[in-house]
């Protein structure tokens, strides 16, 4: 279980931290924004991606009894992960808050092929290494 909950976030985590920087930065090129270089997409992107990182890993170990409390609190998690990312992206290109969302939406939409498919082949590795590891205690 510690593969599943604990390894596969860092592992995507990890990934995410060089990946999200280069569609932040193919976002800021078609918004045209003053600084679109990758080095300020990963300044933008290093703390939501490990605060995210993080959540993840903590939520794996939450066991709430109430479903709809879990809701909520996924709820207020991201959606306070959501305003800060679209503060940094305002603050650190110099746009307005709707553009910063914009801007988060075309890069966070590029993003999603790529991620799927990362997402699946790390869980068939982790998926077959755990059974494996089973496998072997048996016999």
């Amino acid at each position: 279980m510690v593969l599943l909950e604990v390894v596969y976030p860092l592992i995507m985590g990890i990934i995410l931290l060089f990946l999200s920087p280069l569609f932040l930065m193919i976002s800021t090129k078609i918004f045209k924004t003053a600084d679109n270089s990758y080095g300020t997409a990963f300044r933008v992107v290093i703390w939501p991606v490990i605060i995210s990182t993080v959540l993840s890993i903590i939520l794996n170990y939450v066991v709430i009894q109430s479903k709809a409390l879990m809701i909520i609190l996924m709820i207020v998690l991201w959606g306070g992960l959501l305003i800060f990312n679209i503060w940094l992206v305002a603050s650190n290109y110099y746009v307005t808050v709707g553009r910063a969302f914009l801007i988060l939406l075309v890069g966070g939409l590029m993003l999603i092929i790529p991620y799927v498919i990362i997402a699946l082949v790390i869980g068939l590795i982790i998926g077959m290494i755990s059974m494996a590891t089973q496998f072997a205690s048996l016999g």
